[in-house]
């Protein structure tokens, strides 16, 4: 009788040490939004950088509205088709950088549109791009959940 007493306990302080914490797995999860979230600067023109800073750690999608009300996805969590874009930073990556800075001539990204369409050239047309963050951009979201920031991108320099 001791034997299973002691195999037991010996099985339940396993458990307790291997299983997790619920507080802890919920402190490694991201809030849903930033306490901190800035666009800079408010007025670009092909060629110029954007600079997005961010308080960590932080949603792991990004994405942007663009003019022509295309949803431009730039980081996000890949399914395993190997057909489907990549993001332009790996998700577990993009989580803990405090900065991100985006040269509007050379960004691309895939357009969502009943799925991913192929990656395109994000700064294209004058006009309100609007930059969201936020843990995941595909479900409803609220100003409670989402970051967003607004840029004028005014086109080629002349």
């Amino acid at each position: 009788m001791n034997i299973f007493l002691a195999a037991a306990l010996l099985a339940s302080a396993w458990a307790t040490v291997v299983q997790p914490d619920d507080a802890k797995v919920a402190e490694k999860e991201p809030p849903f939004k930033a306490a901190r979230f800035t666009c800079s600067p408010k007025r670009l023109k092909d060629g110029d950088t954007l600079t997005i800073r961010i308080s960590t750690p932080h949603g792991s999608d990004l994405g942007v509205w663009a003019p022509n009300e295309r949803f431009y996805f730039l980081v996000f969590w890949r399914s395993s088709d190997p057909s489907d874009p990549y993001p332009i930073v790996e998700p577990e990556r993009f989580q803990n950088m405090a900065e991100l800075r985006l040269n509007t001539r050379e960004l691309q990204a895939p357009i969502l549109y009943e799925g991913f369409e192929a990656p395109t050239r994000v700064f294209t047309k004058r006009g309100t791009y609007r930059i969201l963050l936020s843990r995941n951009l595909e479900t409803e979201n609220t100003s409670k959940t989402v970051n967003a920031c607004n840029v004028f991108f005014a086109g080629q320099s002349q």
